[in-house]
């Protein structure tokens, strides 16, 4: 079975009076994660101020639309409901055993054990469940907003492109946007690097789509392509799309970087502090990748990604604190720790911690630990020295992230000098070649 095939499950939508919505080929399938455990979806139509959202792309009247990040982590509130609206007055709601309908009017679903119930006033008072339903729009655009038991709202009116597939899995409801691959694209791009100059939303779309194209069948059993987290690629549907990303992306139509006519193992962070990493060394034997090597962000006058608000950065955690955390993480008291090895580039790759034992710890290791204490990027990259002073722990560090591969803030300031988008990728991932890849994704086996 083709993954199309799969992904539509044997077509939409039936003839009816209204405008049927179809489908843009070819269709990716993403698993929203950030829409995490909700009781219920709430499909309302768009208001005048979701239009005017529409309009500039970045603000409703009410909220400021900015990518969440709603999975793990203790504190995290589970969504009460999720709303969507629609840019045009029409619902399009399909069930798996066959029925189209249509409304205008607000539609609920809810759980019901293992299956999913849509309630609507222009629907039956006792409709029947259903293991899957589609939703879309004849506008091709649906609005989200999801909401809390306590009443705070994570993000309000964020549009999406397409449509929705909803079904329960184990105790939950599971949202998978259906969209065509430059809607996806567009979506990753304004996540990723929104308003940045133009050769650099070139590069993230050729780095994107090889993404994309390269990592294609990795959730394939699981019945989508990609999910909306930094797992796969940031996505937060077309909140920020705009015609400069949309021009990026259609500039670039096709592109991927290739080694040996192979699409790459793409990686990208924000900001690498004046120097990349090697693969080698951030993931030991996990991937050895010729293309994927460290190199310098460096002009002769400065680096490029010197404009990052992550170029350097400090962080002081008290001695008695970080040796706790330690202590908690090994099992054993902690006296001190310090840097025992540095890769090649000068990030951290190996701490040794003291207590009762010596215990070598990685530089990505150590920086997660810390982190999910702290807070994500607290410790921003292991591109750091380890200093005491006065019962105090003191990170001077540069960058965020992992550091591998592109530099997001690095492709922006070559952008700036002047740098085609051929130029900025060739220099982050050197021994690849620039290629046009036609084959529809949608129609691999």
């Amino acid at each position: 079975m083709s993954i199309r095939r799969a992904i539509l499950l044997g077509g939409l939508f039936s003839h009816a009076l209204f405008a049927q919505p179809a489908l843009p080929q070819p269709t990716i399938a993403v698993r929203l994660f950030e829409i995490l455990h909700p009781q219920a979806l709430e499909l309302k139509l768009a208001e005048p101020a979701f239009r005017n959202f529409l309009a500039n792309g970045l603000r409703s009247n009410n909220a400021e639309i900015a990518p969440a990040r709603l999975h793990g982590g203790a504190g995290v509130a589970e969504p009460a409901a999720v709303s969507f609206g629609e840019a045009l007055p029409v619902f399009v709601v399909r069930d798996a055993p066959g029925i189209a309908r249509h409304t205008t009017k607000p539609i609920r679903v809810v759980r019901q054990g293992g299956r999913v119930q849509v309630l609507n006033d222009d629907f039956d008072s006792a409709p029947a469940l259903a293991d899957t339903i589609t939703v879309a729009t004849t506008s091709g655009q649906i609005l989200a907003a999801v909401k809390y038991r306590n009443g705070k709202e994570r993000f309000a009116a964020r549009p999406y492109a397409g449509a929705f597939k909803i079904y329960v899995a184990g105790n939950e409801l599971c949202i998978i946007n259906l969209l065509a691959e430059e809607d996806y694209l567009a979506g990753v791009l304004a996540a990723e690097l929104r308003q940045a100059p133009f050769a650099a939303l070139q590069a993230q779309a050729v780095a994107a789509r090889t993404y994309l194209l390269k990592n294609w069948r990795r959730h394939q059993q699981k019945g989508y392509q990609a999910c909306d987290l930094t797992h796969c690629q940031r996505y937060a549907g077309s909140a920020g799309v705009d015609s400069t990303i949309q021009h990026a992306i259609a500039s670039t139509a096709g592109e991927i970087l290739t080694y040996k006519n192979l699409p790459i193992e793409i990686f990208y962070s924000s900001t690498c502090g004046g120097r990349t990493a090697n693969d080698l060394d951030v993931w030991s034997s996990e991937f050895d990748h010729p293309y994927l090597i460290s190199v310098s962000d460096s002009s002769r006058h400065m680096s490029y990604c010197a404009k990052s608000p992550h170029f350097r950065w400090q962080l002081r955690m008290k001695t008695d604190s970080l040796l706790q955390l330690w202590q908690q993480e090994l099992g054993e008291p902690i006296v001190a720790l310090g840097v025992s090895k540095r890769n090649s580039d000068g990030r951290v790759r190996e701490l040794a911690l003291m207590g009762q034992s010596l215990h070598l710890v990685s530089g990505e290791k150590f920086r997660a630990v810390v982190c999910r204490v702290l807070g994500w990027n607290s410790v921003k990259s292991t591109a750091f020295d380890l200093q005491l002073e006065n019962n105090t722990y003191v990170f001077i560090g540069k960058g965020l992230g992992h550091g591998v591969g592109l530099c997001q803030f690095g492709a922006m300031g070559m952008a700036r000098a002047g740098h085609s988008y051929q130029k900025i990728l060739k220099h982050y991932f050197p021994k690849t070649m620039l290629q046009k890849y036609e084959h529809n994704l949608s129609s691999n086996d």
